[in-house]
């Protein structure tokens, strides 16, 4: 709530008489800065709230129930210990195009731009100062949308068991990887400095067909060995204590070709400590698109999973609706979908930052508007003591200001420059490391 002073006047004046109205008034705005001082916290309507002064010379975030990011504020408090996961679930603007410069250009060679200035990169580069961490690359997806490996053998892309599955365009989803000849790598240019290794694979009871596990080198030297008999679920297969230094990443099937397969999502590298913050992006998707596609609901459940990474992720940040809102997805569908993916995340033990993405040019001018998808996300929030919504328009503010402060690359594009990718890593890293969720 904005305290709005009152302009006392003297007498004669009998414009602001003394009476208990005005000086409750006071006692409440009084009481209010008290409890802020005294417990360390921001009450859910306090927070991120703006005076008229803070509303003329600053920018900040509006938050729909902060308390729905508790989990994220347990996680953050170990975080010079042991690791906080975010995972960033978005869309060509979380993927970072315009922040090389040019409103388009969601193609091999733009990349290594957005690998730099997208905005989850910017965030993940702010964290890493606050942790004295050096920077690792953290999620690394293993099919050509992603544009970090090569493949050798019999290898093929397998859309319900990666990210984005189920997504035709970009090459998403995972690796099946058939005989120790076949294998994936991840060049030491690519894979960026680490020390320690997640590699997420399907075993058992997960609806795939002969799963064995794979071989996972780092530099050639062997750090896993093959086998056919694999954990069950959706696991993760860790190598540790590694050089602190690049490092080129071999996973590879098992034993000869035709005695079944290696079901592998993703890799994630990173330190010991820190957080780790994952950037899992297609450029074009919709919330259809991170949850499955048109898939069955056994391979969508598995992409779902695959994506929010479940039992390892503290914080997932979705922020998809940009081309729902170009497509005019109807808002039930968008729910629907959105839903499915916060309750993976949700039960697996994280909580949900739902993000409003930049504003569109063409926002209020279609018949479902870009306000009806926001308005969604922001009731989903309000009904779940597990999610919160923020909007980046607070940033941003109307396309007419923004554009010439720099924050869009052009007029018309939804994309933001590097300075707006910047814009919106700073707000949420001030809002992530308030430690005032309640």
């Amino acid at each position: 709530m904005v305290y709005t002073p009152t302009n006392w006047q003297n007498q004669p004046s009998v414009a602001t008489p003394l009476s208990a109205a005005n000086l409750n008034k006071i006692e409440t705005g009084v009481k209010t800065v008290s409890d802020v001082v005294d417990t360390g916290r921001l009450s859910e309507n306090s927070l991120y709230s703006k005076t008229q002064a803070d509303a003329r010379y600053s920018r900040g975030l509006n938050v729909t129930n902060p308390a729905g990011l508790r989990r994220w504020e347990v996680a953050l408090a170990d975080a010079a210990n042991s690791n906080a996961v975010i995972t960033v679930l978005s869309d060509s603007i979380g993927w970072g195009v315009g922040s090389d410069g040019f409103p388009l250009g969601d193609q091999p060679g733009y990349w290594d731009a957005f690998r730099k200035y997208a905005w989850p990169v910017q965030l993940r580069k702010m964290f890493a100062q606050r942790y004295a961490v050096p920077l690792a690359e953290n999620f690394i997806g293993l099919t050509s949308g992603w544009e970090y490996a090569s493949i050798t053998g019999t290898v093929s892309s397998s859309p319900s068991i990666g990210p984005f599955g189920g997504y035709t365009t970009g090459g998403a989803g995972g690796r099946t990887i058939d005989g120790s000849a076949s294998f994936v790598t991840i060049p030491a240019t690519k894979s960026g400095t680490f020390t320690d290794l997640d590699v997420f694979v399907w075993g058992a009871d997960t609806g795939v067909t002969t799963p064995r596990k794979p071989g996972v080198s780092v530099d050639g030297g062997n750090q896993i060995a093959a086998s056919s008999t694999p954990a069950s679920g959706f696991h993760r297969l860790t190598v540790t204590g590694l050089a602190d230094q690049t490092h080129e990443i071999v996973v590879s099937g098992f034993s000869t070709a035709g005695s079944g397969l290696s079901y592998v999502s993703h890799v994630v590298t990173r330190y010991a400590s820190g957080v780790v913050l994952n950037r899992v992006a297609r450029s074009g998707a919709t919330m259809q698109d991170a949850s499955g596609g048109t898939q069955s609901d056994t391979s969508r459940a598995r992409a779902i999973k695959a994506s929010v990474m479940p039992g390892y992720t503290n914080l997932l940040i979705l922020t998809l609706g940009t081309n729902d809102h170009a497509a005019q997805v109807p808002i039930a569908d968008y729910v629907a979908r959105m839903t499915e993916v916060i309750n993976e995340a949700t039960t697996g033990g994280a909580c949900v930052l739902l993000l409003g993405s930049p504003p569109a040019a063409t926002g209020s001018t279609t018949p479902i508007t870009e306000d009806a998808y926001r308005a969604a996300m922001r009731d989903i929030a309000a009904a779940n003591p597990n999610v919160a919504f923020t909007d980046t328009r607070d940033l941003f503010g109307s396309r007419s200001t923004a554009f010439p402060e720099g924050l869009f690359p052009t007029s018309t594009t939804v994309h933001p420059s590097r300075r707006g990718h910047g814009l919106i890593a700073r707000a949420l890293f001030e809002l992530l490391t308030q430690a005032r969720f309640v």
